[in-house]
């Protein structure tokens, strides 16, 4: 046992004969383990070692083998060790290199991540609870949403950021699989439901929240006197005139106008805080079913509206 204050160091050569009776702990970057590991060895890189060492190693008298790459950060992790009142803690005094050239177990871990990934997932894989495994297993997870408008809209671009297939990849599987269990109508993007119309025919029902009237330039949706539900007079009259003052604001990203979702394939179409806050709101529920139906009756038939 060290004196306080002190750190017990001993060669690589005497590491690997007391490797086995010990608990390793690597102090390394992800980046470093990822380019080989000792197989035994724990990840807790020196910048997460005061939040996680008692997770990882509950009772203060394991014996516990601490190294790095050439024993300078793995000195500063015994030291500290030592301070909270880990009893038997002995650090690697010299190169890992040397290690595998002694003959120590030596793992190189197969590449979950591509290059690209682990570039824009950077700071998600060095999150512990997350790692490179996480992050695969993020990527290749499929996610039904069901529901829409305030909450299922921020959700879905939260699950697309942290690795979530995007919304044009993953829309028409996830309607697939849906059809296949026996739903016959599904809430969908307007900006999706051209896909899957075309993937699951004329029969389905998709419904189509995120529609706002074209009333800005260019025919862009926007949202003219919309407020917040529930908000009090003075907030409802502030909320519309900022957005009369500005045509293209609107509270949702991935909008469409009543037209361009039912020529996309819309069956029924969402509309709420357009006409609700407008100033007159039957004039503006009469021009949304007007839009709508013009455009229902150009590609189908039986498309419309309730009034």
């Amino acid at each position: 046992m060290a004196e306080p204050g002190t750190v017990l160091e001993i060669s690589v050569a005497e590491a690997l004969r007391v490797s086995g009776e010990r608990r390793i702990i690597d102090v390394r970057e992800p980046v470093e383990w990822n380019e080989g590991h000792i197989p035994e060895a724990t990840l807790v890189p020196l910048a997460d070692l005061a939040g996680r060492i008692e997770e990882v190693v509950p009772d203060k008298a394991t014996p516990i083998l601490v190294h790095c790459a050439v024993g300078a950060r793995s000195r500063r992790a015994a030291l500290y060790l030592s301070q909270v009142g880990y009893t038997d803690v002995v650090n690697i005094q010299g190169r890992l290199a040397e290690w595998k050239a002694l003959g120590g177990a030596w793992e190189v871990p197969t590449p979950l991540l591509s290059e690209a990934e682990r570039r824009r997932y950077s700071r998600q894989v060095l999150i512990p609870e997350i790692g490179q495994e996480g992050q695969r297993r993020l990527l290749d997870s499929r996610v039904l949403l069901i529901g829409a408008g305030g909450l299922g809209s921020p959700a879905a671009l939260y699950l697309a950021a942290v690795g979530l297939p995007p919304a044009a990849e993953a829309v028409p599987r996830l309607a697939e699989l849906a059809a296949a269990a026996g739903c016959q109508a599904l809430v969908c993007s307007p900006l999706e439901v051209a896909a899957v119309r075309t993937l699951l025919g004329e029969a389905a029902e998709l419904i189509c929240p995120g529609v706002r009237p074209a009333a800005g330039p260019e025919g862009r949706p926007s949202i003219h006197g919309a407020h917040p539900p529930g908000g009090a007079p003075a907030q409802r009259e502030q909320m519309r005139r900022r957005y009369l003052a500005d045509p293209l604001a609107h509270d949702q990203a991935r909008v469409a106008t009543p037209a361009a979702a039912m020529e996309a394939g819309a069956s029924w179409i969402v509309v709420g805080r357009p006409v609700t806050g407008a100033a007159d709101v039957a004039a503006a529920a009469s021009a949304i079913r007007d839009q709508a139906l013009a455009a229902g009756r150009a590609r189908r038939p039986h498309s419309g509206t309730t009034p």
